[in-house]
């Protein structure tokens, strides 16, 4: 790696110490990874993307006395650094912390509402990346939104639940108990579930994460245990 992209980073870093979520500090990182150098890239985006996950452990636990607007701000500079670096479920596990701060504070204040449209692409991405069990949180989400009316009343409302109830019968398919994913979450889960409790127990007694990312990075470990464990087997009925 270059020394100008050493000094690069470091500066990115010294900007996150500092807690400077600037736009800024995000074109810093755009500098970064902007480099045409495969290897430097790689090197790079794996540097800044432990950074990113140690650095936002802290500054998540730092935001719990903090107003949902500044919690907001700072959730969406992460969000943006880690769909820089290339960290898609880290991106998604804020998105959806972002998401569901906005739905809680919603009530009291309108400007927080979160549209139909919003849940419907979030749950698309979560879909597209394996994340069923929380895509169909997502959309039932969207629904609840579009009765409530937090979505603009307009023609197109019978095709958006169309859409919506179309995503959501393809998200219960893919988290059914006949489905192999299913299948595969089912003989993993005792194995797992023990470990799970632990480390949350930690997480809480130690650094806790914000309860919706929590939610999704246990559904993240539980996929990909069952990952595993189906390649595991493919290779046993292979050999």
């Amino acid at each position: 790696m270059s020394r100008l992209i050493s000094e690069q980073i470091e500066f990115f870093r010294e900007q996150i110490v500092n807690r400077r979520f600037s736009d800024k500090t995000i074109r810093i990182l755009e500098l970064v990874v902007s480099t045409t150098d495969v290897q430097s890239l790689i090197y790079s985006r794996s540097v800044l993307r432990d950074l990113l996950r140690s650095e936002g452990k802290r500054v998540l636990q730092e935001l719990s006395g903090k107003d949902a607007y500044h919690k907001l701000f700072v959730v969406d500079f992460f969000v943006r650094a880690f769909a820089l670096v290339g960290d898609v479920e880290s991106c998604l596990a804020l998105k959806y912390e972002a998401l569901s701060l906005r739905e809680h504070e919603s009530p009291s204040d309108y400007s927080m509402r979160v549209l139909c449209e919003e849940w419907i692409t979030f749950s698309e991405d979560l879909l597209e990346n394996g994340h069923y069990s929380i895509a169909l949180k997502g959309l039932k989400n969207a629904l609840f939104s579009i009765e409530c009316g937090n979505s603009p009343a307009s023609h197109s409302d019978a095709l958006m639940i169309t859409k919506v109830k179309g995503l959501k019968r393809r998200a219960e398919e893919l988290v059914s108990p006949h489905s192999v994913q299913a299948k595969a979450s089912n003989s993993q889960k005792r194995k797992v579930i023990s470990l799970e409790q632990n480390e949350n127990a930690q997480l809480r007694s130690s650094c806790p994460l914000p309860p919706a990312s929590m939610v999704f990075r246990n559904g993240l470990r539980m996929r990909n245990s069952c990952r595993l464990r189906s390649i595991q087997e493919m290779v046993h009925r292979i050999g």
